[in-house]
C-alpha cells in the first residue's frame, strides 16, 4: 500500500491530544486569527476546527483506509494511503464489490424508478457520493436516464 505524507511544522496545541482530535472532542484553537478570518470570509472553510472530521468522513465515504495522524516534537504529520493500482488481487476484490453494488443499484432503479440519489443511498445503505459516481457511469453507458426537472426528476432504466 502506498502512503503519502503531509507535514506541518506546527504541533497540535497542548490542550488537544490525538485521541481528542480523532474523536472530535476538542475546542479548536486558532493560531493566526487574521489568516483564519480571510479563509472563513473566502468560504474556504466552513467553521473552525471541522477539517479533521471532514477528512475522516471523506476517507470513510470513499472506502479508503483511515489516515494516520502523528504529533511530533517539531510538527504534525498525516499519512494517507492509496491502493496500488496494479495489484490484481486488490482490484479484483474492489471490482467485484463495485459490480455487485452497481447491479443492486440498477435493480433498485428498475423496481423504484423516478427516485433521486438520497432515496437510493438510504435504500441500499451506500454513501450518496458513491451512488452519484455509479449513476454518472450508468448514464454515460446509456443504462439509465434522468427524466424531469433537475430538482424534482429521477432516474429510470433505459428501455431495452
Amino acid at each position: 500500500m502506498i502512503g503519502f505524507n503531509f507535514f506541518n511544522p506546527g504541533r497540535l496545541p497542548e490542550s488537544i491530544t490525538l485521541e481528542n482530535l480523532l474523536s472530535g472532542e476538542y475546542v479548536s484553537e486558532t493560531r493566526n486569527k487574521k489568516v483564519a478570518s480571510i479563509f472563513k470570509e473566502a468560504q474556504l472553510i466552513e467553521k473552525y476546527g471541522s477539517g479533521i472530521k471532514r477528512i475522516l468522513e471523506a476517507f470513510k465515504e470513499y472506502g479508503l483506509k483511515t489516515p494516520k495522524f502523528e504529533n511530533f516534537q517539531h510538527g504534525f504529520k498525516v499519512t494517507v494511503y492509496a491502493t496500488v493500482l496494479n495489484d490484481e488481487g486488490v482490484n479484483e476484490g474492489v471490482n467485484e464489490g463495485v459490480n455487485a453494488g452497481v447491479n443492486l443499484l440498477i435493480s433498485e432503479i428498475g423496481s423504484s424508478p423516478g427516485k433521486r440519489i438520497p432515496f437510493y443511498a438510504e435504500k441500499l445503505g451506500i454513501p450518496a457520493k458513491t451512488i452519484e459516481r455509479w449513476l454518472k457511469v450508468l448514464r454515460e453507458e446509456n443504462v439509465i436516464v434522468f427524466k424531469g426537472a433537475s430538482k424534482s426528476g429521477g432516474y429510470w432504466k433505459v428501455d431495452e
